[in-house]
């Protein structure tokens, strides 16, 4: 057995790997998929929706995949708050002892839980690709990583909506900030620091 800390950072190595192997094996080129023909997913344009004025342009006419993505957060906030095995979840994540103590089968619990992180993550990496005329192994570094790790401690670990609204800000946060050019990391990293004071999430 070991630690699930780091099995989750050699997971990660090891889906960075995998994604240069398999451009290469793929497209013949270790950095890029410019070869590789590309599908357009259907878009899907809300009835009704898309005929209020800037409300309709927010929420409607996007990739199927981002409705997907929606109901998603729905089924799992019901499959980790209303159903036994969300309950053992989130009684290994929060004290793996005290859950074998009680007949829980951790390692199986736990294998079940990255098995699902895996699968949405999946899908979060091909949306995200989604955005890009090509696919480089670049865009997929550790710090985009890091910066979903941030999103999730920030909002509050295990909180499905703080998770949320913390995305939702610090992705819109350095966009506003483009105008202080230089500065905009900084006045990133200042206001990072005063949200986990705030919170008390370090």
């Amino acid at each position: 057995r070991s630690d699930i800390t780091l099995t989750g950072f050699a997971v990660n190595a090891l889906g960075s790997g995998c994604t240069v192997f398999l451009l290469y094996v793929i497209c013949n080129d270790k950095g890029i998929s410019s070869s590789l023909a590309s599908k357009v997913l259907p878009k899907v344009n809300l009835p009704l929706i898309q005929d209020i004025p800037f409300v309709g342009k927010v929420l409607s006419g996007h990739n199927i995949m981002t409705y997907v993505a929606f109901l998603l957060i729905i089924v799992i906030y019901w499959l980790v708050n209303k159903t036994p095995l969300g309950l053992r979840i989130r009684a290994v994540g929060e004290n793996p002892h005290a859950a074998e103590s009680v007949g829980i089968k951790v390692t199986r619990i736990q294998l079940i839980a990255m098995l699902i992180s895996g699968v949405l993550a999946g899908m979060a990496g091909a949306l995200y690709g989604l955005n890009f005329s090509t696919v480089a192994a670049s865009k997929f570094k550790f710090d985009t990583s890091i910066l979903v790790l941030v999103f999730v401690v920030l909002g509050g670990i295990g909180n499905i909506r703080g998770s949320i609204i913390s995305a939702t800000l610090l992705t819109i946060l350095p966009e506003l900030l483009r105008a202080f050019a230089n500065y905009r990391m900084l006045i990133y990293a200042i206001v990072l620091i005063l949200v986990m004071l705030a919170t008390n999430n370090p």
